[in-house]
């Protein structure tokens, strides 16, 4: 069991040595930094020590070199999700844009389809104004000359009076100078005034 070890690596028993008695082998212990130089092998403690140290130093750079392998393949790993992460918010921002186009496009479609009404209902508008304008002009072009149905229609003041309005109005006038004022005056209706039948008679 200790037969590597030089008799002064053990600890001394002064008890026995005293009374010259063997020490008995359950007794005797080695000292706690006691190293085996005995029946070694060839290889000497300098080289064992060597070799200790290679050895340790080999498996310092293979843990090393698992360390780094292990750092660049998190990197990588991490490297990858951000790119997955990247493209899945690239993917969504184009189904986004998409989704945007498709609802301009309908706007657009909207408006136009809007604007086409809009246009159908002027040209209604035109269509129906000329039609009553010329109903309008033909019912009271029965009673009033056409100045004063342009009057009725515009409501522009009449700046030239016709011979045949001037005409009408002295018929009218003297029938009944009163209901001749009330309807210049009252209703406005579109008559001579009794300065422009004065110059015309005279």
């Amino acid at each position: 069991m200790h037969l590597h070890f030089d008799p002064k690596a053990y600890e001394r028993n002064l008890k026995y040595e005293l009374l010259g008695l063997p020490i008995p082998t359950n007794q005797i212990r080695l000292q706690n930094d006691a190293v085996p130089t005995l029946n070694l092998p060839s290889n000497s403690i300098a080289e064992n020590s060597a070799a200790l140290v290679n050895r340790e130093t080999r498996m310092e750079r293979r843990r090393h070199k698992r360390l780094v392998h292990d750092i660049e393949r998190e990197g990588a790993q991490a490297e990858s999700s951000e790119e997955l992460r990247h493209a899945e918010e690239i993917e969504e921002l184009q189904r986004q844009l998409c989704g945007v186009m498709r609802e301009r496009d309908a706007l657009l479609a909207e408006k136009k389809g809007w604007e086409k009404e809009r246009l159908s209902l002027h040209e209604q508008l035109q269509n129906a104004y000329v039609e009553a304008t010329a109903r309008a002009r033909y019912k009271l072009g029965m009673f009033f000359s056409s100045s004063q149905v342009d009057f009725f229609l515009s409501g522009a003041p009449v700046r030239c009076w016709t011979d045949s309005d001037v005409s009408e109005a002295l018929t009218l006038r003297s029938l009944s100078p009163k209901v001749y004022r009330y309807l210049r005056e009252q209703k406005k209706f579109p008559l001579p005034s009794a300065s422009t039948l004065h110059r015309w008679v005279n």
